[in-house]
């Protein structure tokens, strides 16, 4: 009966392991990217059989077998597991759950860049040899009980697997991740870790749930018969889970600065069972708790450490949870377990022993999966290409797409500059999916029809810079005829500034006013000359002859008081007349000579407009580089770098043009300025020839009069 009991709790245990797998499934698929969900669900099937199929051939035999120097098991006793024994069946069973656990371990640090056949061939070798030979050296005396096994012989002590298992498997991740490389833009060029977040905490933390299920039987079918041991190791596991998912909230919650991010709770529990795993049976209920808070924070803390120092790229942290974790559970059985029930007899021994056992796993399983898969690297591609990388692996390996896939797809290719901007998806009714296609071919129409308004404004826009350009160079050419003009003493022409743009508008108006001025004071002074040469003294003596002198003399006199009356009057015009012109060719001067100033500050600004573009330009190149590095990562940033750069072509090239225009009107403006001024020493210079003419005429009138 005790027998039957024991094949029935074997059977359950057997049970809840394998549902492990389907946790070990969930948590990775929800710590990836959507575009490799499919193809970790196939690994994750694939290793297990792989795995097993190996294990049940010739790996249990390498495990079980009758020792060859206590190295690895070699007797023919167990090839092809087949036995009328339900015991040593049920064995086999139970102990290949544990080589599935090890090689699935693997599928979710090497996710989303390792070749689907080059990881079946990975969780081949652990199954037949990688995870056999370490569970000899601790384990090798289970059913043979002479067999004087490399650890086991020195009372090393492994319970569940801490370190057979769950380090085996993280250090073959290890030796992997080293071998294939980091996902494309996980690591800045400086060496900074990008963060690229899983698509769906929720299946991650389902999946820790059914892991934390399945460690019952992981830990409690360890014990192989159903007895008083069971209970504490299930209340020691649970302990564990529960004081490593409190560790590796607080850290996270330290860590991330009062964010609570999912993977610390999720890597914090799973750290706690794993740290727990190599001494449940010999625990008290404190120690488990203690233990489980001790794996929750090294996980946390060494994946930390492979991230951002060692820089190694582990997708699902499985290094830091069942590598390091690991090694330090079964390196503190020694501290925590009682001293009676330590196999090595005394706690500084089983340290020795317990250190020794966790260095002898980390050399074994990374040295020999690193030179395998060296080995292998010439004939067997273990990282898949860029572009299929970029493009996910469900599609690539399986052409498959999970809901959004084809999405993701058509948005990649844009984002690398495929010509699919007219390309609409099939929608799929039912499903989020369904939805998201439609909202995709809104925004591909909008964009076509954004594209198609942008290029008409752009088109009509440049149409009106050109005819206006046209229009100003009418009015520069008018403005030069009419400067020509004046400088030969023609200022009764004007300028038309209807047509006229800023700047230009203001030159004619001045100019206008300028020559309004300028024609009206020639008007008045050739009005002056003509009473001057006209005068009431040649008239009267032309009139009067030969007449009396008294009558002359009076006469004289008259005319004199009326000329004197009539000079001082156009005198006083001509002073104000001049004084105005003066005014107005001096604020004529003063506007071109504001306008030269506002043409030389524009094109500064126009310069340091070409700077700017110029260095927008080549940040643009910079970030189209850093985005190539990034790889799909960067994709997004690439366009927007495209988009500077094309903006950065455009500004240089109006710039260029603006200076163009504003040169050549700048050239214009200082041509004005020169006609101005001589303008002006022309006005000073009648203004001068007048005083003298009316000093002189004085003279001459005072010294007739005497």
């Amino acid at each position: 009966m005790q027998e039957l009991l024991d094949h029935v709790w074997i059977l359950i245990a057997i049970a809840l392991v394998a549902l492990m797998q389907i946790g070990f499934l969930l948590v990775e698929c929800g710590f990836v990217r959507a575009k490799t969900t499919i193809n970790v669900a196939q690994k994750n099937l694939a290793d297990f059989m792989l795995s097993v199929a190996t294990y049940w051939a010739v790996g249990f035999t390498i495990m079980f077998g009758v020792s060859v120097g206590g190295l690895f098991g070699a007797s023919t006793d167990f090839l092809f597991v087949d036995s009328p024994d339900t015991g040593t069946v049920l064995f086999f069973v139970f102990q290949a759950m544990f080589c599935g656990t090890a090689a699935t371990i693997v599928s979710g640090s090497v996710a989303e860049r390792c070749s689907f056949w080059a990881y079946v061939l990975l969780a081949g070798a652990i199954g037949l040899i990688i995870y056999p030979v370490m569970g000899h050296w601790a384990w090798g005396s289970a059913l043979h009980g002479d067999n004087e096994t490399l650890l086991g012989q020195f009372g090393f002590m492994d319970f569940a697997g801490a370190t057979v298992v769950h380090s085996t498997g993280a250090w073959v991740a290890m030796a992997a991740i080293l071998v294939i490389g980091p996902r494309i833009g996980r690591f800045s060029a400086d060496g900074t870790a990008n963060i690229i977040p899983g698509h769906n905490p929720v299946l991650s933390g389902a999946g820790a749930g059914l892991l934390m299920v399945g460690w019952i039987g992981f830990n409690g079918g360890s014990t192989l018969a159903m007895n008083a041991d069971v209970g504490p190791i299930v209340l020691n596991t649970i302990l564990g889970a529960v004081f490593g998912g409190i560790a590796g909230v607080v850290y996270g919650v330290i860590a991330d600065k009062g964010t609570l991010h999912v993977d610390r709770s999720i890597n914090g529990l799973l750290g706690g069972l794993v740290c727990v795993t190599a001494g449940p049976e010999v625990y008290s209920a404190s120690s488990a708790a203690i233990v489980g808070l001790i794996g929750g924070f090294v996980a946390q803390y060494m994946n930390y450490v492979i991230l951002h120092i060692m820089k190694l790229d582990d997708v699902v942290g499985a290094i830091g949870v069942h590598g390091f974790a690991g090694a330090v559970g079964t390196i503190v059985v020694a501290v925590f377990a009682p001293a009676d029930s330590l196999a090595a007899g005394g706690r500084l021994p089983q340290l020795a022993i317990q250190t020794g056992g966790v260095l002898v796993c980390f050399v074994w399983a990374f040295g020999a999966t690193y030179l395998l898969m060296r080995a292998f690297d010439g004939i067997i591609s273990f990282r898949v290409s860029e572009k299929d990388e970029i493009d996910g692996l469900n599609t690539a390996e399986h052409g498959q797409t999970l809901g959004t896939g084809h999405l993701q797809q058509l948005l990649s290719g844009m984002l690398n500059g495929d010509e699919v901007d007219a390309q609409l998806v099939a929608v799929e009714q039912g499903d989020e999916s369904g939805e998201l296609s439609e909202l995709f071919n809104m925004l591909t129409m909008r964009n076509q029809a954004d594209n198609i308004m942008g290029d008409k404004q752009a088109e009509e826009e440049l149409k009106r810079l050109e005819d206006q350009k046209r229009q100003d160079d009418k009015v520069v050419a008018q403005i030069n005829a009419l400067i020509e003009k004046a400088a030969s003493g023609n200022f009764e022409e004007r300028l038309d500034s209807s047509a006229a743009s800023g700047v230009l508008k203001s030159v004619c108006s001045g100019m206008n006013r300028l020559f309004d001025a300028v024609d009206e004071v020639i008007g008045d002074l050739n009005s002056a000359l003509a009473n001057l040469s006209n005068g009431d003294l040649q008239t009267a003596m032309q009139q009067r002859g030969a007449g009396t002198f008294a009558e002359i003399s009076d006469n004289f006199n008259s005319s004199v008081s009326r000329f004197r009356q009539s000079q001082d009057q156009s005198a006083e015009t001509m002073s104000v007349m001049t004084a105005e012109s003066r005014r107005t060719a001096e604020n004529a001067g003063t506007a071109l000579r504001n306008i030269e100033v506002a043409s030389q500050e524009a094109l500064g600004i126009v310069s340091v407009i070409e700077d700017i573009a110029s260095k927008t330009n080549f940040l643009a190149l910079n970030a189209s580089i850093e985005a190539s590095r990034a790889g799909e990562h960067g994709a997004a940033f690439s366009v927007v770098a495209e988009q500077v750069r094309s903006l950065a072509q455009k500004v240089s090239k109006a710039s260029n043009d603006i200076n163009r225009i504003i040169s050549s009107n700048n050239d214009k403006v200082v041509s004005g300025i020169a006609a101005v001024q001589e303008v002006r020493e022309t006005l000073l210079q009648i203004d001068e020839r007048i005083s003298n003419l009316q000093q002189n005429l004085d003279e001459g009138i005072s010294s007739k009069a005497a």
